[in-house]
């Protein structure tokens, strides 16, 4: 700045004051910030597509579309928001982790400051449906699928292929018996204690799309359990004869 009167023209004359010049020194770089309206960063979804918004700390004009690489997928609907928020739409293009990044010096600022490497955002991508795996025991060894015993519970077990934390007893049918004990032991693997009503064949069964994996993703139906309940003690019948007839219960001969 200059103030005014303080020099004169050759006739005496004091300066007015000048207009002061103003200038902002800046070499901080630019920050890009990358979400997803589906999930944070490191998610695991179904999702079949994905909402991206790129967000810089400074306003920029020459962010592009093509500063934007991603693995596992492409991008569209690339689209400026406003100077500093930015859309694009991912599709992944199989199951399995996704990466989107954006690199160092990829857009400027205002000021002409190359940005710095966002942070990476991760996703990964599944769509594969959980199964579901039913075994037995009698409580010290294994009853294997379509046998028949005199056991009178079984120890049945239930595992799942993929964590989940909604599988319940209410998923489980049977017949020929009740169940009961029904205990999470693991995020994958299920128990319940079986009950056999009456002798005779029993099943047991989960239906497909009774529970989901983290991914939201419904169930198979399991394979079905089937055993067999016999308790039913073996008889002894006793007959004679004398090589040629039958020699009747409390009979007399020679």
């Amino acid at each position: 700045n200059v103030a005014g009167s303080t020099f004169t023209d050759a006739a005496g004359n004091n300066n007015t004051a000048a207009t002061q010049f103003n200038w902002i020194y800046d070499t901080s770089a630019p920050t890009m910030t990358i979400t997803a309206a589906e999930g944070a960063d490191g998610f695991t979804s179904n999702d079949s597509t994905l909402a991206l918004t790129f967000t810089s700390s400074r306003a920029t004009s020459n962010f592009a579309v093509d500063d934007i690489t991603e693995t596992n997928g492409n991008l569209s609907n690339f689209a400026a928001t406003s100077s500093t928020v930015y859309t694009a739409t991912f599709t992944p293009t199989a199951d399995g982790a996704v990466t989107i990044d954006v690199g160092a010096a990829d857009f400027t600022d205002s000021y002409g400051n190359n940005n710095t490497a966002a942070t990476q955002f991760n996703w990964t991508y599944d769509t594969s449906r959980p199964t579901i795996t039913i075994t037995a025991s009698n409580g010290s060894n294994a009853v294997s699928d379509s046998s028949t015993t005199n056991d009178g519970t079984l120890t049945v077990t239930f595992t799942s292929s993929e964590a989940t934390s909604n599988f319940a007893e209410g998923d489980i049918t049977e017949t020929n018996g009740s169940l009961s004990s029904f205990t999470q032991t693991s995020s994958t693997v299920y128990t319940v204690t079986f009950t056999p009503t009456a002798d005779g064949a029993a099943t047991i069964n989960v239906a497909g799309s009774t529970f989901t994996d983290a991914a939201g993703n419904n169930n198979t139906a399991a394979i079905q359990f089937n055993w067999t309940y016999d308790a039913a003690g073996p008889t002894m019948t006793i007959t004679a004869s004398n090589g040629s007839n039958a020699v009747s219960d409390s009979s007399t001969t020679n």
